[in-house]
């Protein structure tokens, strides 16, 4: 079972069009040309976890510490250091020079699965 402790997620403006409930639970990145944040991509230094979905310009929230739900990109064991992957999904961290990991997965994981994450951020 996940859970999400989430007390106090932040509030940031939606850089594109995250109204899609297939963008629950995705790693974002900040967006610099709106200020606000979009789906992080493969390796990207991600700011968060989206609990909230909201049209471009629009507040979401964004969840960057304690534990939260993500959505798996592949098979993950529970322990293993995660890093953004393709379409805001996390994967495990392959650990080489300038990528981020955002936290370690809670439980083990399907490609699809939404699992929780503790927050860990660490650069390498």
């Amino acid at each position: 079972m996940s859970q999400d402790l989430t007390n106090n997620p932040i509030s940031m403006v939606a850089g594109a069009d995250l109204s899609a409930s297939t963008n629950l639970y995705k790693v974002v990145k900040f967006d610099a040309t709106s200020g606000g944040c979009d789906i992080a991509g493969a390796g990207a230094h991600s700011i968060g976890v989206l609990v909230s979905l909201g049209k471009a310009g629009a507040a979401v929230s964004v969840a960057i510490d304690r534990t939260c739900k993500v959505v798996a990109g592949c098979a993950i064991a529970a322990g293993n250091k995660l890093i953004a992957g393709a379409a805001g999904v996390v994967v495990t961290a392959t650990l080489t020079t300038g990528v981020d990991s955002i936290g370690f997965a809670m439980a083990d994981a399907a490609a699809g699965d939404i699992i929780e994450m503790f927050f860990d951020r660490q650069k390498y």
